[in-house]
């Protein structure tokens, strides 16, 4: 069943990818972390932090005017640590605005720069710690990381904004390698190529 669905996923982002342009998202997210609650009675809202983490996406994309579909591998890395995963997306532009969804899961990949002998791999139904996973492991994992946020463009590449991030895992017994809890994060991120640089000669959106 495993290869089944492999092999379906393939098939569909070869036929995707011959009709899509390829795009790269650079950019560090600020993932807002709350401060642990020590006292409940002087709990304030946003009483926390915000940590940095560099992302980066490789994405297939197809442009319908002002709104684009894509599909591809988005992914977070913690220096030694480093999480990715399939995901679609969909954005709208108004403006200078985009408006951008997402849902990724059902796979997960993790490269750990610190990993263990490759011989310790074992595909458990136990939890698991990022630190001790080997060099690389790559598991289909029955999650939802759904994603929601608002961007605005300055210039071509460049643009700024904020969002909603989670992990939904749906089977609790599974083997859980990393978790996003519900999280706000502001972000900067350059996207190549960017809406502002598909546009026609004359002004026109360039649909492909």
């Amino acid at each position: 069943m495993k290869r089944f669905f492999l092999v379906c996923c393939l098939g569909i982002f070869g036929v995707f990818s011959l009709f899509a342009e390829f795009r790269i998202d650079v950019g560090l997210d600020l993932l807002f972390l709350q401060k642990p609650d020590t006292d409940a009675d002087k709990t304030v809202l946003l009483d926390g932090f915000f940590f940095p983490v560099p992302e980066l996406g490789l994405y297939g994309q197809l442009n319908l005017g002002n709104f684009h579909i894509g599909t591809g591998i988005r992914g977070f890395s913690y220096i030694f640590y480093n999480a990715f995963w399939p995901t679609v997306y969909g954005e709208f532009d108004l403006g200078p605005v985009t408006f951008h969804a997402q849902i990724g899961g059902g796979a997960y990949g993790i490269i750990n720069l610190l990993g263990k002998e490759p011989a310790t791999l074992q595909d458990t139904s136990e939890s698991q710690d990022v630190s001790n996973v080997p060099y690389s492991m790559l598991k289909l994992n029955p999650t939802i990381i759904p994603e929601i946020s608002a961007w605005f463009r300055f210039g071509k590449f460049f643009k700024a904004g904020a969002g909603w991030i989670a992990m939904i895992l749906l089977n609790q017994e599974d083997s859980k390698i990393f978790n996003i809890d519900p999280r706000f994060y502001i972000a900067v991120k350059m996207t190549f190529p960017s809406a502002a640089s598909r546009k026609n000669p004359d002004g026109t959106q360039r649909i492909f």
